[in-house]
């Protein structure tokens, strides 16, 4: 095979994958303006297809489980909410609004009796403080990475 034609081929593949990437930040992006008009179906269809592309970096990828868990939350669907959340918030320890979002879903899904000895306001009160307390060893622990490098 002609080195031309091996050439165009790899610039085509590039700019393919690179097409690829971006079609899924534009449909992360279309996810969030159907999530913001209150279309959450077509919200969690379009935060699905950018998620299963495999074509998101880290942050993209966090802010797609993000939001498709808000729109599930918004549907009622507290189960998928909070498997979603949890994985942004896995994902991005510091993203209070995960956080804030995932309580809401845990405390529309579990019981008060889920948590054994506890009221139901003392119960969810220390559930936000465990993940405010992840949060933070997140942020500290992204802080001493940065200062060791």
């Amino acid at each position: 095979m002609p080195l031309k034609a091996v050439l165009w081929g790899l610039a085509a593949t590039i700019i393919l994958a690179g097409g690829a990437r971006a079609n899924a930040l534009d449909d992360g992006n279309a996810g969030l303006q159907a999530l913001n008009s209150g279309d959450y179906d077509h919200a969690i269809g379009l935060f699905t297809k950018a998620i299963d592309s495999h074509r998101l970096k880290k942050d993209d990828q966090e802010f797609a489980y993000a939001n498709r868990g808000r729109a599930y939350l918004k549907k009622g669907d507290y189960s998928s909410a909070i498997v979603d959340l949890d994985r942004a918030r896995r994902a991005k320890p510091d993203d209070v609004d995960a956080q804030n979002d995932l309580v809401v879903a845990l405390s529309a899904k579990l019981p008060a009796a889920a948590i054994p000895g506890l009221p139901k306001q003392s119960a969810w009160g220390a559930l936000g403080h465990a993940l405010l307390d992840g949060a933070i060893a997140g942020v500290v622990s992204g802080l001493q990475q940065g200062n060791a490098q």
